[in-house]
């Protein structure tokens, strides 16, 4: 029934219950999972927790903190991560002006290098955009991307037209259910769910009233809970459209 477009299993959190977790997640409603890769490394356990469980696939990239250690050996890697089947996409790649963990410019270096690889290999790409709207808009129209999604939305619904106009999906977790994030109701509004997937960013940013608390993909329910009380459609309705758009996006026969 739900599709969660962005996760990271693969991270220590889940230690000590991640294979009893995930093994629970068809029975539990949860019919697939991005496992996203947030580095070179990450994107390998990712691909091994993809091989390991039918409902779990894998994206390999790096993410904008880890840049500034970044080599053409670390982008060959990607390439041939990216290559394997049950790989679904290139990211999470993108900008974060918020931390600024990495320079601006190795930033964009890396960024643009690896959407490079996504368009080599015809791959969607998974974008994280903090605090950097124009500059992500301006490398994505710059290699004319497409296909892809802008996790973990977190600005207005002026960026959200943006990103639907270049063909984007908007990525969508816990923050909506945040009373702060009026913006991300307003761009929800915005853009409608047709332009929406679901994600957790587990074990970040748990939706209320689980708020504070480890996120995992059996949190979902009260994301799209959210959703459809902001869009005034039933929760059945955004599961099945968020699901449609994620399978198309991923190109997957689910």
């Amino acid at each position: 029934m739900y599709f969660d477009s962005h996760a990271h299993y693969d991270f220590d959190a889940y230690d000590a219950d991640r294979d009893e977790l995930l093994a629970g997640l068809p029975a539990a409603g949860v019919d697939t999972v991005i496992n996203v890769g947030a580095g070179v490394m990450s994107s390998y356990r990712s691909l091994k927790l993809a091989r390991q469980y039918e409902h779990v696939y894998a994206s390999a990239g790096v993410h904008p903190h880890y840049v500034d250690s970044m080599t053409d050996a670390d982008l060959d890697s990607i390439r041939k991560l990216a290559g394997d089947e049950r790989c679904v996409a290139v990211g999470e790649i993108g900008f974060d002006y918020h931390y600024m963990r990495s320079t601006r410019e190795n930033q964009r270096k890396w960024f643009e290098k690896q959407l490079q690889v996504a368009k080599e290999l015809d791959m969607p790409v998974i974008i994280h955009s903090r605090e950097a709207v124009r500059d992500t808009l301006d490398v994505l129209r710059k290699y004319e991307i497409k296909r892809g999604v802008v996790h973990c939305f977190t600005d207005d619904d002026e960026a959200a037209i943006a990103y639907e106009a270049l063909g984007l999906y908007i990525g969508i977790g816990g923050v909506i259910t945040f009373p702060d994030a009026k913006h991300v109701v307003r761009a929800v509004k915005a853009v409608g769910a047709s332009c929406i997937l679901i994600e957790t960013d587990c074990p970040f940013l748990s939706p209320v009233p689980f708020r504070g608390k480890r996120n995992d993909s059996l949190k979902l329910r009260s994301i799209c809970e959210k959703i459809a009380s902001v869009l005034d459609i039933s929760l059945d309705d955004v599961a099945n459209i968020t699901n449609y758009n994620a399978s198309k996006l991923f190109n997957l026969s689910i």
